[in-house]
């Protein structure tokens, strides 16, 4: 999953290159004849999975990559990719930002998290939403994925005549 945003890091600052130099920069053709290869590379990798042969040819053409960007910007290669990728992780934070604070709003510095009085007149737990109850219904989640888990190894188990299903019946 890195491997792809890196990637997409990649190829968007191919894409800037291209915007920036003129088709009459000496260097102009050599970058599009890269961005077709790294476009390519990055396909079979994603097709047929990272081999060292792709790693390698990679790296060949990240290496032309930088010594056009150095040229070009006076950055190299990696340093645009870094500044692409948090150009694009500030944009994505931005819009959804609202979204997820509304979602989430920050305590007050004057709520507590948790009162030590959580009960109401009966008794009753009410206060469900407190960080000690989140604990516990973490705890739940794992507690029942584990369950999860061993139901379906029996299962698997019964399924390919590892446990005989008759010799647990009483």
């Amino acid at each position: 999953m890195a491997a792809m945003a890196l990637f997409d890091d990649y190829l968007r600052v191919v894409e800037q290159l291209l915007r920036e130099l003129t088709p009459e920069h000496p260097r102009y053709a050599d970058l599009f004849t890269l961005q077709g290869r790294l476009n390519e590379n990055i396909q079979n990798t994603n097709l047929h999975g990272d081999t060292p042969e792709l790693r390698a040819d990679r790296s060949r053409i990240l290496g032309e990559l930088n010594k056009i960007a150095l040229e070009a910007t006076g950055q190299s290669f990696n340093e645009l990719a870094t500044s692409t990728r948090r150009i694009h992780l500030n944009r994505i934070t931005q819009q959804y930002s609202p979204a997820i604070q509304s979602r989430n709003p920050a305590p007050s510095p004057h709520t507590p998290l948790m009162s030590h009085n959580e009960n109401d007149e009966e008794g009753q737990i009410t206060n469900l939403g407190s960080p000690a109850w989140q604990g516990v219904g973490a705890i739940a989640t794992i507690i029942f994925g584990i369950l999860g888990i061993a139901v379906a190894i029996i299962i698997a188990l019964i399924e390919f005549d590892i446990i005989d299903i008759h010799s647990l019946t009483p």
